[in-house]
């Protein structure tokens, strides 16, 4: 998990980057980080601060921070293109095929892998596949992201509902 000192310093890299924030109190701001952000790796978060500052015009929030920081870690599942190569590299209708991915397999279970191995129109075949396994990517990255975030504030949800209360009074 993330530190308060870890947490303070990308903030600080951040309020050196936009000038406009630099006259606000920013420790609850340091302090929300570091539960929302506290489950992904420093170096992914340091990263996704750097280019955030580079390519945008406005103090990041959290959750362009996350995306950042989730698109440098090695990705989960195959490219939609990449597991397509592995379904024709595998089509035999007399051999069973072993994908590397789960969600590889459910898209072409979804098809008929007979359908797969027999078609005349193999590129409908194609888009119906990537149609398919684009949706199973986009239902397993929103599971994982609710799971992060239930474990993120599951376990903080108190003192998080405490820091953000505390907006607008003195700390």
């Amino acid at each position: 998990p993330m530190t308060i000192n870890e947490a303070r310093r990308l903030v600080a890299v951040t309020l050196a980057a936009y000038p406009s924030m630099q006259e606000k109190d920013l420790s609850l701001t340091a302090a929300v980080w570091q539960k929302m952000l506290g489950d992904l790796t420093m170096e992914n978060l340091e990263k996704a601060v750097l280019k955030i500052i580079a390519t945008k015009k406005f103090s990041p929030s959290i959750s362009e921070i996350r995306s950042e920081a989730v698109s440098f870690a090695a990705p989960l599942h195959p490219l939609p293109e990449e597991a397509w190569a592995e379904v024709m590299a595998q089509l035999d209708p007399y051999r069973t095929p072993h994908y590397s991915d789960p969600l590889i397999h459910r898209a072409v279970k979804a098809i008929g892998y007979l359908n797969l191995c027999m078609s005349e129109r193999i590129g409908v075949e194609r888009a119906h596949f990537l149609q398919i396994y684009g949706a199973f990517l986009q239902t397993d990255t929103n599971r994982r992201q609710n799971e992060a975030v239930m474990e993120i504030t599951g376990a903080h949800a108190p003192e998080l509902m405490r820091l953000l209360a505390g907006i607008g009074r003195p700390l």
